[in-house]
């Protein structure tokens, strides 16, 4: 699924926008995502988006909701 155009033309939040478009891929079992970083604001989109791939695998095999952890600075 490519998901990379969607990220690039909504002029939102990439994280919000990734981890929804990553939980409909989970929730229908696909197994590839295609992303880019060409415009400026989706800088990261790659590093979020992997970071959104392991959140909901690991929420749909516990069988929770998915919750990000609070990072801190070091």
């Amino acid at each position: 699924m490519g998901v990379g155009n969607i990220t690039e033309l909504t002029a939102a939040d990439t994280t919000g926008v990734n981890d929804l478009l990553l939980a409909v891929c989970q929730s229908w079992a696909l197994r590839a995502v295609l992303t880019t970083e060409v415009i400026p604001w989706a800088r990261g989109a790659v590093r979020e988006i992997d970071i959104a791939r392991r959140l909901m695998y690991h929420a749909v095999a516990h069988k929770g909701a998915p919750q990000r952890p609070w990072t801190t600075g070091s």
